[in-house]
């Protein structure tokens, strides 16, 4: 019999009603309702030397602080290492705020820490779940979404839609069968801002992957559907700001596609795993001369003030969370911060003849077409938003352009904006981590 095991849990995770939902900062008030329940899956792969923990989540992001202490709780009570365990998020702009208090948005500490439980919970659901198994993957054409990085006539950018920039136009799926050839879980990967409904949506829903994930349910009955975001930094849903039908349009679109490629697949048992791991970090550009920086802080309190005056509440959150960044750069500023480093952690695991890479942050899609492209494996998944979102990842010709991404994000990520070296950094560390798990 084969060593090769597999195991499988599913957690709810859905928020209370009233909880603040992330991704537009213009919301006014908490969620009012649940359209469609958020859930965490732990998909568990066990070749008999090797373990890895792969966990989606219907969340938009989880920041540094709390997957450090999710996987050490995870060491602690499954095992695991940290290495072993990869925590990729779907990005839905409709479930709950996750960044530290004082951002943008109000966020619930007591539901993080419930969340936090409830994800260790799924993992050891899903080593209790360990059984032989088999394993395949594939990919087909798909596409739900455009590149947002529309040019002005000024040569600039601003969020809407340029079709003559990539897109990934696939979704990857892995199937996990039972040894009798019944299927077990159906994981599929796409690249696509879950941006489907807009900021005057007060529902809590997992948008688009929500839908997808109930299709691939329908059809193989008895299978558990995961849904892991792409390298969608760069990439929106159409529409932006639809309703609910648009959400279930998507939704079955890519549910169909994952469809198509899971009955595509011949699962095997002979499978072997591998896993890596690199702390590292990728350069930040510096900030301004004290006077420009001291300038940029002024205006922003004078802004805080004016809203402060006006009463509007959400323009003083907004407000206060710029004028805290302005303050920020000043005291780098002030300090002479220069050549400074921005954390990046950078993942890969081995499945068969497959690698699944992860990378923290909003990713352009061009990662992921370019590592995929360079990888001595078959096919390599590429997720962003996996292990923390810490900012934007955009490629180095985009810079140029400056517009959301590049520039103005910063502001709510909390940092400088990133040296154009990112990308070479990014693109030689993580070949040099495929190249080891060959």
């Amino acid at each position: 019999m084969s060593a090769f095991q597999a195991g499988i849990a599913t957690v709810d995770v859905t928020p209370p009603v009233g909880t603040w939902l992330a991704g537009f900062a213009g919301r006014s008030k908490g969620s009012e309702g649940i359209h469609d329940p958020l859930r965490s899956r732990a998909l568990v792969l066990d070749d008999g030397a090797t373990r890895l923990a792969l966990i989606t989540n219907d969340i938009i992001s989880v920041r540094y602080e709390t997957i450090d202490e999710l996987k050490s709780m995870i060491f602690d009570e499954c095992g695991l290492q940290p290495e072993q365990v990869m925590i990729n998020c779907s990005h839905t702009h409709s479930g709950p705020a996750m960044r530290p208090a004082g951002s943008v948005y109000s966020t619930d500490e007591c539901y993080i820490r419930t969340y936090m439980r409830k994800i260790v919970g799924a993992v050891k659901m899903a080593l209790s779940d360990l059984q032989p198994a088999r394993l395949g993957m594939a990919r087909t054409d798909v596409q739900i979404g455009i590149n947002r990085r529309e040019r002005t006539p000024e040569g600039g950018t601003k969020l809407g839609e340029n079709p003559d920039l990539p897109v990934a136009p696939y979704v990857d799926v892995l199937r996990v069968d039972a040894m009798d050839g019944s299927p077990r879980v159906i994981l599929m990967s796409h690249a696509c801002h879950p941006v489907t409904r807009a900021a005057d949506n007060y529902m809590i829903s997992a948008d688009y992957p929500g839908r997808a994930q109930a299709c691939v349910e329908t059809v193989f009955v008895g299978a558990q559907a995961m849904f892991a975001q792409g390298c969608s930094g760069n990439i929106n849903t159409v529409p932006v700001g639809g309703s609910f039908e648009d959400v279930h349009r998507l939704g079955t679109v890519l549910g169909g596609a994952a469809i198509k490629a899971a009955a595509m697949i011949e699962t095997q048992c002979d499978i072997s795993l591998g896993s890596v791991f690199k702390a590292s970090g990728i350069p930040l550009q510096d900030p301004p001369p004290v006077a420009e920086a001291a300038e940029h802080f002024e205006q922003a309190k004078q802004a805080l003030q004016r809203a402060e005056q006006e009463g509007d509440p959400t323009q003083v959150r907004i407000r206060t969370t710029l004028a805290n960044w302005t303050e920020k750069i000043l005291e780098l500023s002030q300090a002479g911060e220069t050549g400074r480093v921005f954390r990046y952690d950078l993942q890969a695991f081995k499945v068969g003849d497959w690698a699944i890479v992860g990378l923290p942050g909003e990713v352009f899609c061009e990662y992921q077409l370019n590592i995929d492209a360079a990888s001595p494996f078959h096919r390599t998944m590429v997720l962003g938003v996996t292990n923390g979102c810490p900012s934007y990842i955009p490629i180095a010709s985009e810079f140029e352009h400056g517009g959301y991404e590049v520039v103005d994000s910063m502001r709510y990520y909390g940092e400088t904006q990133l040296d154009p070296a990112t990308e070479q950094v990014i693109l030689s560390q993580t070949a040099d981590l495929l190249k080891q798990l060959i």
